[in-house]
């Protein structure tokens, strides 16, 4: 593991992200830039491969 992957202080996260995929739930990860969401996610990636779905969202441009 790199140590740009390290987790720290995010183990109950991690197993209520464990737990959603268990049941076959869907979660959606937000939050400010920096938090740790896509640390997070490839955690769970290296220990359920073919887990996630990743959608790239964009603030939405309103024209008037």
């Amino acid at each position: 593991m790199a140590s740009t992957d390290l987790l720290i202080g995010r183990a109950a996260e991690l197993q209520r992200l464990r737990e959603n995929v268990a049941r076959g739930r869907h979660t959606l990860l937000v939050g400010k830039v920096g938090l740790g969401k896509s640390h997070l996610l490839r955690a769970l990636n290296r220990e359920l491969p073919r887990s996630i779905y990743l959608e790239e969202v964009r603030p939405l441009k309103v024209s008037l």
